[in-house]
């Protein structure tokens, strides 16, 4: 038991449920933040029974507004940054992501300095990585930044991008570089609680056989409880601070998820792969979320997560155990 005090943003959130349950578990009092009151009790409803909900406060602060922050702020030891607008369709207008993410992040520095908060974790992405100007590294490491007018840096890369940007140029104005750390998850895979998210519902529209055939997509998918674990790791390790980490996992196709849930008992996975032109030409309407990248087609890249293994001693879940592990959380969820 501890009497440190933590605030989680974004509370509702799929990443949020797993840091607030880790934490829990370790004894923290944990301050969690929703967009509005009416969704409080979505907060414990994400967590597993048994959790210690009396060290768990929901406040209501909303990332598009100055109001709440003050109040959330007061006490804090430690501060997780995970909200983030994520929408299934990417907007018409990048600014109805980019404003939220960068203006969001600043209010929560701002706050977080004011209370004297002695490490301010912020949750970018590896897409803010992923797309620098030129040619593209192999492997991408945590030196390399995306291009905001990259191609295929679509509303939400744009708003990780320029969110992370203006949290390192707040924390080298305001001299508290040594108090934030950064950590770039790949697309988040595992256990769902609740609702799923984009990236999750691959996995269930592979399952329930919701999906034709296979586009030639891939992702550095990366399991959320790894990713949240490391989030707890840099906010405890005087060696995070400043620093920036990658935690992406290695890249796999969809095809490669398949080939994982296919022969699992009542998954119904396809196996044939759906031609590249005909997905350009007609994305797929079975997956709204997938349009969004389908520019990416074909694309494959690495990157480098040495440096999160060897600061912060992350050892990842190999992708099997993460997507074995998604299937049977649909009968649960």
């Amino acid at each position: 038991m501890t009497d440190e005090t933590l605030l989680v943003t974004g509370g509702t959130g799929y990443l949020a449920g797993w840091c607030i349950d880790l934490l829990l578990a370790r004894g923290y009092h944990v301050r969690a933040t929703v967009r509005d009151r009416s969704r409080r009790p979505v907060v414990a409803v994400q967590l597993p029974p048994g959790d210690p909900t009396a060290r768990l406060t929901v406040v209501e602060a909303d990332l598009g507004s100055d109001a709440g922050w003050a109040e959330a702020a007061a006490g804090w030891d430690f501060v997780l940054h995970v909200a983030s607008p994520f929408p299934a369709v990417s907007p018409r207008d990048p600014a109805a992501l980019v404003g939220p993410a960068r203006d969001g992040t600043l209010r929560v520095l701002a706050a977080a300095r004011a209370a004297g908060a002695w490490r301010i974790v912020v949750t970018s992405s590896s897409s803010a990585a992923a797309y620098p100007a030129g040619p593209r590294p192999d492997p991408i490491t945590e030196d390399h930044w995306t291009d905001p007018g990259h191609p295929l840096a679509r509303a939400y890369v744009r708003s990780k991008i320029l969110a992370e940007r203006a949290a390192w140029a707040y924390a080298h104005e305001h001299g508290m570089t040594d108090r934030l750390t950064v950590i770039a998850p790949g697309t988040l895979l595992g256990p769902v609680r609740g609702r799923p998210s984009y990236s999750l519902s691959v996995v269930e529209r592979l399952v329930a056989g919701r999906m034709p055939g296979l586009p030639r997509l891939g992702f550095p998918f990366t399991d959320v409880r790894d990713v949240a674990g490391l989030h707890v790791a840099a906010m405890l390790s005087p060696d995070a601070a400043g620093e920036r980490f990658l935690a992406a996992g290695p890249f796999h196709w969809i095809e490669d998820v398949a080939a994982i849930l296919r022969g699992q008992h009542g998954a119904r996975v396809p196996s044939r792969r759906l031609p590249g032109p005909l997905v350009r030409a007609a994305p797929p309407p079975f997956d709204r979320a997938l349009r969004q990248v389908v520019p990416g087609l074909g694309e494959e890249f690495r990157f480098a997560t040495g440096k999160a293994r060897d600061v912060l001693a992350w050892n990842p879940r190999p992708l099997a155990d993460t997507v074995l592990d998604r299937a049977r959380s649909l009968v649960t969820a």
